[in-house]
């Protein structure tokens, strides 16, 4: 498991926070830091992302706070939608438990069922209307609505697009020096992850494909395989926890 713009303590957040190995972790343990990680509040996420990214037998995650729980982001898989869960319900998760459905967990935390109470609802209502002269009523149900900020909407074919296209092309990278990491975006939408080590020598290099979406009215560059990569503008790309500015 490691870090992604996060004091060492978890206490703050920010770009100048270096990621960090933390190794293999127990349940306990994660579920420490995952207490610590939902305290962010919206307003101390403007302008940084810190997340976890952890690993189990469900796959490769990043982990992000929201609203006091987690959204659990498969970091192989930018078309999947976010899985926003409590922090105690994370390692389990990971381990390849399956959740328990909201109607179980909300019994065993002492809280009536949602399904329940809208029934005697609808039935006392029903009752209610047969025995008024003349009385219509009219009942609509909507379920409850995802949360646009986990959706991506699509980019029409037009200038923006193009603009988007325009900006995401080139290369960008997170610095010169040894374990810096690079993007190369081409027009034709394929895109190149490298990843350098001591003496600039390449530890890794990976190729995917990639479609340009918006997400809350951000460009973010959907992959396969490297994730969800976002345009914050055109010399800076913001992927994995970390800030890539284009290069010459």
């Amino acid at each position: 498991m490691s870090t992604r713009q996060l004091a060492p303590d978890l206490g703050a957040a920010g770009a100048e926070h270096d990621p960090r190995d933390l190794g293999q972790l127990g349940a306990s343990q994660l579920n420490s830091l995952l207490e610590k990680l939902v305290t962010f509040t919206p307003d101390k996420l403007v302008d940084a992302d810190p997340h976890l990214v952890v690993s189990g037998r469900r796959g490769r995650f990043l982990v992000r706070p929201s609203r006091g729980k987690v959204r659990l982001f498969d970091a192989t898989d930018a078309t999947r939608d976010p899985l926003e869960i409590t922090a105690p319900e994370v390692a389990d998760y990971l381990d390849g438990c399956e959740l328990k459905p909201v109607a179980e967990a909300a019994e065993a935390a002492g809280v009536p069922d949602a399904t329940n109470t809208r029934m005697g609802l609808v039935i006392a209502l029903l009752v209610l209307s047969t025995t008024m002269v003349g009385a219509s009523a009219y009942f609509t149900f909507r379920p409850a609505t995802i949360d646009a900020d986990v959706r991506y909407s699509e980019v029409t074919p037009g200038a923006q697009l193009v603009s988007f296209q325009q900006q995401f092309t080139g290369t960008f990278a997170t610095g010169t020096g040894d374990g810096s990491r690079m993007l190369i975006f081409s027009a034709g939408k394929l895109v190149r992850f490298v990843e350098h080590g001591p003496n600039h020598v390449v530890v890794d290099e990976r190729n995917d494909t990639y479609q340009i979406a918006l997400r809350e009215n951000t460009p973010v560059a959907r992959t396969i395989h490297l994730g969800p990569i976002d345009l914050r503008d055109a010399k800076t790309l913001f992927y994995a926890g970390e800030t890539y500015t284009r290069q010459p």
